[in-house]
């Protein structure tokens, strides 16, 4: 926003520019605003689409371990759930390192 002088000697050059001016900054703001709010609520989507991938990719590798350990391959089904619990315990450990180390408040856990 220009200084309320600089705003004055808009005014004088052509009346009116000023209210101009401060109603093309509320159009801005507003248009930030609502722009940050929709890619916000983009994210949200997009984090949640994807914990639902991980849950039927982990649940997918734990039914054919079970499969693989039911049929005999007792060695092929605890490497396949040994790295599907690793890789899952990896991905929260390093999701909450990443949350404090980028500042931002840990998620509450739901009980």
């Amino acid at each position: 926003m220009p200084h309320p002088s600089v705003l004055a000697g808009y005014d004088d050059v052509v009346p009116g520019s000023a209210e101009r001016i401060l109603r093309m900054a509320e159009k801005q703001l507003e248009h930030r605003i609502d722009t940050e709010s929709l890619l916000a609520r983009e994210q949200m989507r997009q984090a949640t689409r994807g914990q639902h991938y991980a849950l039927f990719i982990c649940s997918l590798a734990l039914v054919i371990a079970a499969g693989l350990a039911f049929s005999g391959h007792e060695v092929t089904a605890s490497i396949i759930g040994g790295l599907d619990l690793i890789g899952l315990a990896a991905v929260f450990i390093a999701g909450k390192v990443f949350v404090r180390s980028s500042g931002e408040a840990e998620p509450e856990a739901s009980e």
